[in-house]
Order: C-alpha cells, then sequence, then structure tokens
C-alpha cells in the first residue's frame, strides 16, 4: 500500500503542476492561437487578392499585347508605343506597371521592355528586363536577350557578351543559337577572336541547321583566318 502511495503522489503533483501551468499561462497560450490563425486567414485573404490582381491585370492587358503582337510582325513602332503607353482606352504596359508592377504578373516587365527595346529606349528596355523574374529558362533567355540587344545598340559590347552568354546557358535547345551568334559579334567586336569562334563552332556543332547557323562555317573560316593572320 505505501509504495502504491508513493506512485500516486508524484502523479497527482505532475497533473497539478500542468493544471497550474495551463492557467497561468491561458492568456498567451490563447493568444498565441488567436495569433496563428489570424496569420492562416491573412495568408488565405493575400494570396486570393494577388491572383485577382493577376486575373484582372491579364484581362486589361489584352489591348496592349494585340498592339505589341502586330507590331512585332509588322516593325510598326507606332504600335509599339500603343503597346508601350496605351491607346487612350485600355492602358498599355508602362500604366499596367503603375498599377499593378509584379501583383499584375512578371510578364508586364518582359513585355514593357520589349516594347521599349524597339522604340530605342535602350536603358528603359535594360531596367525592365532585368527586373523579370522568372523560372522558365526560355523566357528568362529571351530577357537576358533583350538587355543583350539593348546593350549591343549602347555600343556596351562587354555588357551585351555577357548578357547573350547567360541567355545561351539558360538553354539546351535550338533558341540558344541566336544568343550564341550575338555574343560571337560582340565578342569580335572586343577583339577576342578566339571566344567568338568557340560561339560559332558551338553553333556549327549543335544549331547548324537553324537560321543562325547556315552562314556559320563561313564565319568560322573568316575568323580563323584573321587568328592566323595575328599569329605571324
Amino acid at each position: 500500500m505505501a509504495t502504491k502511495k508513493n506512485v500516486a503522489a508524484p502523479a497527482a503533483e505532475e497533473k497539478e503542476v500542468k493544471v497550474d501551468f495551463v492557467t497561468r499561462y491561458s492568456k498567451l497560450i490563447y493568444g498565441c492561437l488567436i495569433g496563428v490563425v489570424i496569420l492562416v486567414v491573412a495568408g488565405f485573404f493575400f494570396f486570393n487578392h494577388r491572383n485577382k490582381m493577376k486575373e484582372e491585370s491579364a484581362t486589361r492587358s489584352a489591348a496592349a499585347i494585340a498592339h505589341m503582337e502586330i507590331a512585332l510582325a509588322s516593325a510598326d513602332s507606332t504600335e509599339f508605343l500603343l503597346a508601350l503607353e496605351g491607346d487612350g482606352e485600355d492602358l498599355g504596359f508602362l500604366g499596367l506597371l503603375d498599377e499593378y508592377g509584379a501583383r499584375g504578373g512578371e510578364a508586364i516587365y518582359l513585355n514593357t521592355a520589349i516594347c521599349e527595346l524597339n522604340l530605342g529606349r535602350y536603358d528603359e528596355a535594360i531596367a525592365h528586363a532585368e527586373d523579370y523574374d522568372t523560372d522558365d529558362p526560355v523566357m528568362a533567355s529571351r530577357a537576358l536577350s533583350v538587355i543583350g540587344n539593348a546593350q549591343m545598340q549602347k555600343g556596351n559590347w562587354a555588357e551585351a557578351k555577357k548578357a547573350f552568354l547567360e541567355a545561351a546557358e539558360e538553354l539546351d535547345t535550338y533558341l540558344a543559337a541566336y544568343p550564341l551568334l550575338n555574343a560571337g559579334i560582340a565578342a569580335e567586336k572586343l577583339g577576342q577572336l578566339e571566344e567568338a569562334l568557340d560561339c560559332y563552332r558551338k553553333i556549327d556543332k549543335r544549331y547548324a541547321k537553324e537560321a543562325e547557323g547556315l552562314n556559320i562555317e563561313a564565319q568560322i573560316a573568316r575568323v580563323e583566318a584573321l587568328l592566323d593572320r595575328a599569329s605571324k
């Protein structure tokens, strides 16, 4: 009997301690629980609101995208301007950026950069392409190519080469031929003939059937001749 009392006594004391702890800190415990509930609810409303903003932005982007598609097909600068600044009834990409920012979807940044590049607004094109964030390697490569083209137009050949090489590294498809060719051109402008030759040889080896590869053997022969001449 004595043994049973000795065993039961600590158990009873432990229960009393637990009850006392809950009683003493009940407000703190309930406060934490309420805080968690508030965070969950706030998170739900935040993501729900963000999704609605993206849907609304996508709907309102339709006119700007239509103008950009016409411009890309026709090289019409007026259409690029309408896509960028709006047509009086619908917002252009700049207006959508002002109103939604990243909440409207990352594509707005890239579309804005493409229009700015084609309108000769190179610094703005670079800035907006750099703001574009995506996990899609094809789209990431396209944004880097926008930066590369803008830097080329500014005569910044080192920055252009860097952007085009990064654009090519994003891809493992025929789409890499375009940035590789431009990286080679930029390297030549910098007098880096070995690097240019490396870019052209990659095109010849992997993408010879693409448009960028049609004249690539002649490009390789020309650069090899320049290197041979320089070595003598």
